[in-house]
């Protein structure tokens, strides 16, 4: 079967899909600079089912100080990334995948779950 894809999909695919898996790792661990970096120079994020509004146009730096001020704030967190997904047209390319993020905080705790979409800096 020359044409078939391996289970990881095509190269260029698979690459995107790592360095997206990798954002929840890095922000778990501290490693902002990591997460940062698998950004495109600006992404749009839509936070609109949690906090209302409409999706905003946003610097990964920005994002990642929003990030550096809010996250550390809590006793535990895990962030969860599933079923991700890239498509690439050209030198574009968007990743699509499930996040849950589960906190705790004094003794109580909460999950947020939803979809994520966005532009990985690594492209192909």
């Amino acid at each position: 079967m020359p044409d078939a894809l391996s289970p990881a999909g095509d190269a260029d695919s698979a690459k995107i899909i790592a360095v997206v898996s990798s954002i929840p790792l890095a922000v778990g661990i501290g490693r902002y600079d990591i997460a940062e970096a698998a950004f495109a120079p600006e992404i749009v994020i839509d936070t609109t089912s949690l906090w209302g509004g409409a999706p905003q146009p946003v610097t990964p730096a920005a994002l990642m100080d929003g990030w550096r001020g809010f996250v550390p704030g809590f006793d535990a967190t895990r962030h969860e990334l599933s079923g991700v997904e890239a498509r690439i047209d050209g030198d574009t390319a968007e990743a699509m995948g499930a996040t849950v993020s589960a906190r705790r905080c004094g003794g109580r705790s909460a999950s947020i779950a939803g979809g994520s979409a966005g532009s990985p800096g690594a492209g192909k």
